[in-house]
């Protein structure tokens, strides 16, 4: 008797060890995720010109996102009961929600946490729920509730890029960000005086230096003709300009959503291959529970 108990405690030790570390996983993956969303408040500007540098922020924040989605459903699919997946995805939160906090020291970035924690709760329970009801146990469980966690982190990386954006907007007081007119002004701008020189050649009976200036001169007029409508549409923008972050983020959003697609996918086999390797292992291992069933019939 007193070596069953002794196996027993072993047993349970050895399940809170495993529940701790798939927690600290998933409370790891959500600090990377803050960290993205960090480099994401700072670097904003970086959507507005692609590049390698876009291209780097843009597979933290995705390959941050993955591993998070992943670590949700290993918590999902082995930690018990459920008033402990609560608490590991309420530490997620605050992890997620600090790690923002202490690289930008904007409060407001790091408060959306509580949207993700709120959401992640709903999905566990779905989840749960799901799995529980089941006679065998099934990955698809834990796959289907899993787009509206994507969406909250989705969400949750579009804010810091629009706080961002406000952060230096209100900092350096413009309301167009000067990398957008830069870019615009960089592949628009060539194209329309291109346009513009061409016609004056063709137009102008004009020949040598007087043509040269004629179409100099219609190329200037029509640079300071960009130039002000880029003026008039900020000056348009100031009646909203404290919602045009609002914009900013939308725009983040409608990108990120087509590769919701991909964000979804990608964590199901990152999950399944490491069931798989916990399965063989001997770190989880399939149990058959009977239960009781009760129904109403006729007497």
């Amino acid at each position: 008797m007193l070596g069953g108990r002794t196996h027993m405690s072993e047993a349970n030790r050895g399940t809170a060890l495993k529940t701790g570390l798939l927690v600290a996983i998933l409370v790891a993956a959500s600090v990377f995720l803050g960290l993205a969303c960090a480099r994401t408040y700072r670097q904003y500007s970086l959507l507005f010109r692609p590049g390698p540098e876009l291209v780097g922020l843009a597979v933290w924040v995705l390959g941050s996102i993955v591993l998070v989605v992943a670590a949700a459903g290993l918590v999902v699919a082995l930690v018990r009961p459920f008033r402990v997946i609560a608490g590991a995805f309420g530490l997620s939160a605050i992890a997620l929600g600090l790690a923002v906090f202490l690289q930008t020291r904007d409060i407001v970035a790091g408060a959306p946490a509580l949207i993700y924690a709120a959401l992640a709760m709903l999905y566990a329970r779905s989840a749960v729920g799901e799995l529980n009801s089941r006679l065998r146990f099934s990955i698809g469980a834990i796959k289907r509730g899993r787009a509206l966690l994507v969406r909250a982190l989705i969400v949750f990386v579009c804010i810091s890029f629009g706080l961002g954006y406000r952060t230096d907007a209100t900092a350096r007081g413009f309301i167009i960000p000067p990398v957008v007119t830069e870019t615009i002004e960089q592949t628009v701008l060539p194209h329309i005086e291109a346009q513009v020189g061409a016609y004056v050649e063709a137009s102008s009976s004009s020949r040598g230096a007087a043509l040269r200036r004629e179409k100099a001169s219609a190329v200037e007029a029509v640079s300071e003709q960009f130039s002000q409508v880029l003026a008039q549409f900020e000056t348009a923008l100031k009646a909203c300009a404290g919602y045009v972050w609002v914009g900013v983020s939308l725009i983040l959003f409608s990108v990120l959503s087509i590769s919701q697609v991909l964000l979804s996918w990608v964590p199901t086999l990152v999950l399944s291959g490491v069931l798989l390797i916990f399965s063989k292992s001997g770190v989880a291992r399939t149990v058959t529970e009977t239960a009781e069933v009760k129904r109403l019939v006729l007497s």
